[in-house]
């Protein structure tokens, strides 16, 4: 979590300085500003490289922000990767897992058995960790799911 604040951090600084530097732009002359256009210009791709951003960047974002709390920003980034065509079934499944998690930690158990149905959709034999199978809130519910999903299954 340390390596993710200092990112943060970082990002917040870099973008503090974009501004300060463009806030003063019109008060240089051309030679000063001369100097200052070029990291002006390396901040505007950045910023266009992160709106370019590949499906998997924003899993990963989505994977973080989920380690961070934040919830909403999380199943954003996730429904984003998504949408954009993460191509891995391991991707996939990975996606709707942390989608799933962010349900069921928001009270939301429909929509969290839904995200585990599309997880073990992608791959039958999906399952979660030791530890994440014995979370109090989505290990029943994913447990459930697999059963449902196994029994279908098995009936076909």
């Amino acid at each position: 979590m340390r390596a993710t604040r200092r990112r943060r951090v970082g990002l917040r600084m870099g973008t503090l300085l974009v501004a300060t530097v463009c806030a003063g732009c019109s008060s240089l002359d051309e030679r000063e500003t001369s100097s200052i256009a070029p990291a002006v210009k390396r901040s505007a791709s950045h910023a266009r490289e992160l709106s370019l951003s590949r499906p998997e960047d924003d899993l990963q974002r989505g994977i973080r922000s989920y380690e961070d709390a934040e919830y909403e920003l999380a199943a954003r980034q996730l429904q984003s990767a998504l949408e954009r065509g993460l191509t891995t079934p391991k991707d996939k499944v990975s996606a709707y897992k942390y989608l799933a998690f962010v349900s069921c930690a928001s009270g939301r158990e429909r929509s969290c058995q839904a995200e585990f149905r599309k997880a073990l959709e992608v791959d039958p034999t999906f399952k979660l960790t030791p530890a994440e199978a014995g979370h109090p809130i989505w290990g029943p519910v994913f447990r459930s799911v697999k059963l449902e999903m196994t029994a279908k299954a098995r009936s076909r």
